[in-house]
């Protein structure tokens, strides 16, 4: 009767540990596959995050860049029109004409 105790207990006492090991592994792989997932989508929602942070910055700066020297160069040309102008209607007050005054 010993010998039947004992080998039930031996049995039941490894049954018992594979199933607690068994569980345990199953744990820490779904833990593992768990922090794993969570680790990625937060890296590549970083990722993606900055790329579109970073793109529409330098889309800004190019087209601010754009705007800012059709700017210029749209006063440069109106100042050189309001100067070509004055100079045409102060050498025809004096006489002086556009072909030079001759």
């Amino acid at each position: 009767l010993a010998w039947d105790v004992a080998l039930v207990w031996t049995v039941a006492y490894k049954a018992l540990a594979w199933a607690v090991a068994s569980a345990c592994m199953a744990a820490l792989a779904w833990a593992v596959a768990l922090v794993w997932t969570v680790a990625y989508k937060a890296l590549a929602w970083a990722v993606e995050l900055v790329w579109t942070v970073s793109h529409k910055a330098l889309v800004w700066a190019v087209a601010s860049a754009c705007m800012a020297a059709h700017k210029a160069l749209a006063w440069a040309v109106a100042l050189a029109w309001a100067v070509a102008s004055a100079c045409m209607a102060i050498g025809m007050g004096c006489g002086i004409g556009v072909d030079g005054g001759a």
